[in-house]
């Protein structure tokens, strides 16, 4: 549910960009949800409406930082986990 709220699945990412301002804006881009959803939208309305492609703000840009800020997160949980794991049955 919180991922339906946090990145533009219901809503567009122009209303978001309108209350939060450019800081703010910028910071809700940097979500890999964000950036993953908003790329699908692209990829299904963009050869609707290739016009639509100037309203698109640095989408592959935050895409590929989303792409990496996911994978460093991927990478800072394996770390954890492994260095964990071995009383991690004790834990539960």
């Amino acid at each position: 549910m919180c991922a339906v709220w946090a990145s533009p699945v219901m809503y567009s990412w122009t209303a978001v960009a309108d209350r939060l301002g450019p800081v703010g804006f910028t910071l809700y881009r940097l979500n890999p949800i964000t950036a993953a959803v908003e790329l699908a939208h692209a990829g299904f309305w963009l050869p609707l409406d290739p016009h639509s492609a100037a309203a698109l703000p640095d989408l592959m840009t935050f895409g590929m930082l989303g792409l990496v800020i996911a994978l460093l997160t991927l990478l800072l949980g394996q770390f954890v986990f492994r260095r964990l794991e071995g009383r991690f049955a004790q834990e539960l």
